[in-house]
């Protein structure tokens, strides 16, 4: 995640999670907020949801009805799509058109940034991705990474100044070692 420079390489990152994680989709989505004030806007990265989806998704302001997307940036906890729905049951035509596209099964996750102006949702989706102990404790660890990679890429799309910061020679040895498959010693 940190050689993240662009929306591509944000991309490929996103993309090799599949390694880890069997989804068929996914999109990135980042809120803006000015203080503790109103929402001031959103950036978006599609990874590879329908592109019918996110289309029908803002023409009809899914946003609002959508429980993952409510419960998301008010916790910004991990959800499975099917236990939300349980709890906050979305309109059945709703979920009828997310079926339609392949999208039956999935996690959602975000954060939030320290300031609270900023707060990702990184949802995972596809026609059948398990809840699985395990792929909620990889996107956990992941999330941290994924939340400063998608702020940088969009922070240096704004100013166009963005540069990777250099590792130390110390770092270098470091990550030499734990390439080599070397632990803490």
């Amino acid at each position: 995640s940190l050689s993240c420079t662009n929306e591509n390489s944000f991309r490929q990152l996103v993309l090799g999670m599949r390694m880890l994680i069997p989804f068929e989709h996914a999109a990135c989505l980042m809120q803006h907020r000015t203080g503790s004030g109103p929402i001031a806007g959103f950036d978006f990265i599609n990874i590879s949801y329908p592109a019918e989806w996110t289309q029908q998704y803002a023409r009809n302001n899914y946003h609002l009805i959508d429980p993952i997307f409510r419960q998301n940036f008010s916790t910004f906890s991990l959800q499975y799509w099917k236990n939300t729905y349980r709890q906050h049951p979305p309109p059945k035509q709703f979920v009828r058109d997310a079926e339609d596209v392949g999208l039956r099964q999935g996690y959602t996750i975000g954060l939030s940034s320290r300031a609270g102006t900023e707060g990702s949702l990184f949802s995972f989706g596809g026609n059948t991705l398990p809840e699985e102990s395990r792929i909620e404790v990889i996107m956990r660890h992941l999330t941290p990474h994924l939340h400063e990679a998608f702020l940088r890429v969009l922070r240096r799309d704004e100013t166009n100044q963005h540069r990777a910061a250099p590792l130390s020679p110390r770092e270098r040895e470091v990550l030499s070692w734990v390439k080599e498959g070397k632990s803490t010693w």
